[in-house]
């Protein structure tokens, strides 16, 4: 997640420049984690289910403990974005505080 976000910090010193609210790029770094996160559940959900009937669980018996590790996942995923994507709008939004003040001042 934080080399995501640092990819697209200019981005997010863009949108901020043009006026973007700060939980409007949070919600927009979270949407692009949340699918991340989704595809990985989704297909170590499948890879798990298979290895649970492979081994003669059955997915009945396994489905409760496959939902608390999506679920823990997720969260935890969730969490694991919100750390970077305040970091990039914090050093976006400073940036573009520092290029505007170097430019007033270049101006003088």
């Amino acid at each position: 997640m934080s080399f995501t976000v640092a990819q697209r910090t200019r981005e997010i010193g863009i949108r901020t420049a043009l006026g973007a609210q700060p939980l409007r790029l949070m919600l927009n770094v979270f949407g692009r984690a949340g699918w991340q996160i989704a595809a990985g559940v989704l297909v170590g959900s499948i890879l798990s289910g298979g290895a649970f009937a492979a081994i003669g669980l059955g997915l009945l018996r396994a489905a409760p403990l496959l939902l608390a590790v999506a679920v823990m996942m997720g969260f935890v995923g969730l969490m694991a974005a919100f750390g970077p994507a305040r970091r990039g709008i914090a050093d976006s939004s400073k940036r573009g505080a520092e290029s505007g003040r170097l430019g007033r001042m270049a101006a003088a």
